[in-house]
């Protein structure tokens, strides 16, 4: 599929009606965009698109983007999306252009709202990675690995404590795939995939349905990530974990779910008192 550029797109449409776009279209909350897209760089193949969302986190964005750069693979796109920083993250953006393939900053609705967009600039035939600002990925697995329709998982350094990411039967109780050592092919959910409805595990829900469709996952030891701690889905929201449960396969997993979340809270509480 050939990308395209809509710079006069409806607003009111709403951002999942779209495939891939070359740029977000106008909006009456932009503040600014640039990137390499945007002055004209050259086409390149891409295998991996990275999506960085931030909000006011002009620190941990610089090492976000030092990070993946070091990477220096010629088949990835960085794309970031900025809710409006008032911090010093969009001048870093602006002088960092030659760095990512495509940046903007305007309002949006949260994370994930941000998050869709990020999904909509990616390329069709890419898997798909996506960041909180401050993570980034440690390694990569070669692009001849990259099987077009199979979604990739390793493990994640949280802080400083790994990680050990897993695919079983235990996903229906809690999320135990990471997004930063997760990539997706987009061609397996070409729309944007989050659920605004859920502020804090819309990317559980979204593995929880790419796991009920039979898509097929790997484990790759050479795919690894990190994750600044203190994250948005740091502390266990109990509620909001049981509800995307019980969306996807019912009130009584969703029961499971609530308890499972509760003894994982009662876990991370007796850790911290034991390192106080």
């Amino acid at each position: 599929m050939n990308e395209i550029e809509l710079p006069n797109m409806d607003l009111d449409r709403p951002i999942s009606s779209t495939l891939s776009v070359h740029r977000l279209p106008s909006h009456e909350g932009r503040i600014a965009e640039g990137g390499v897209r945007v002055n004209g760089g050259p086409a390149k193949s891409v295998a991996i698109t990275v999506i960085i969302v931030v909000f006011n986190g002009a620190e941990d964005i610089k090492n976000s983007v030092r990070r993946i750069s070091a990477l220096r693979r010629n088949d990835l796109e960085l794309i970031i999306i900025d809710g409006g920083s008032r911090d010093g993250t969009i001048e870093f953006l602006k002088e960092s252009d030659s760095l990512i393939d495509y940046w903007v900053s305007e309002k949006d609705r949260g994370i994930y709202d941000a998050m869709n967009k990020g999904w909509s600039l990616a390329k069709l035939n890419s898997h798909v990675i996506y960041m909180g600002v401050g993570d980034y990925m440690t390694s990569l697995p070669d692009t001849q690995v990259l099987q077009s329709d199979v979604i990739f998982y390793g493990d994640v350094l949280l802080g400083d404590y790994l990680f050990r990411s897993g695919l079983s039967s235990r996903l229906k109780l809690g999320n135990t795939l990471h997004h930063q050592a997760l990539l997706i092919p987009k061609k397996l959910h070409p729309t944007p995939p989050f659920d605004l409805d859920f502020k804090v595990y819309a990317d559980y829900d979204f593995n929880l349905r790419l796991y009920k469709q039979g898509c097929q996952f790997a484990r790759s030891d050479a795919l690894e990530g990190y994750a600044l701690p203190g994250g948005v889905s740091a502390a266990i929201n109990i509620t909001e974990m049981s509800a995307v449960v019980c969306k996807n396969y019912g009130y009584v997993w969703g029961g499971m779910s609530f308890l499972y979340g509760a003894l994982l809270a009662l876990k991370c509480k007796l850790r911290a008192r034991l390192r106080a």
